[in-house]
């Protein structure tokens, strides 16, 4: 299995974004971003819990189908093809859309862990705390 390139990677959390509005209770009506090399430390095996995939807020999840997967409508589903669920998606132990987590990185992984009728994933699971001086404005 290669490993990520977490240099490359991401997460906003704003309130206009394709897939709605993701921003931070902590940061109302601010766009912050958070670069995901930042908090790789952090992904350590006492972080990683067992989740139900019903209980995850993730980019996309309350989008149709025809606007995710294959046709994703941030990359036409070449991120969803290339998924690779054997990395574990990262989550923030705070509710978002009326679910206990929300996805920090992993969107695209989810949606084929969903297209695999898979229930429950191990992800590691973040505070608010441990990112909170990894966060960036725009």
């Amino acid at each position: 299995m290669e490993s990520l390139d977490w240099k490359e990677y991401t997460t906003t959390f704003s309130a206009n974004t394709l897939f709605g509005s993701w921003e931070l209770a902590q940061h109302p009506n601010q766009d912050v971003y958070l670069i995901l090399s930042s908090v790789v430390n952090l992904l350590t095996k006492d972080r990683l819990k067992q989740v139900d995939l019903k209980d995850i807020a993730y980019k996309g999840f309350n989008l149709a189908r025809a606007r995710t997967h294959n046709r994703c409508i941030c990359c036409k589903g070449l991120r969803y093809k290339k998924a690779d669920t054997s990395y574990p998606g990262i989550l923030l132990d705070q509710p978002s859309y009326g679910r206990p987590y929300t996805m920090i990185d992993g969107k695209h992984r989810m949606m084929k862990l969903h297209q695999e009728k898979t229930i429950y994933s191990y992800f590691y699971v973040l505070t608010y705390n441990d990112i909170r001086e990894h966060l960036r404005r725009y």
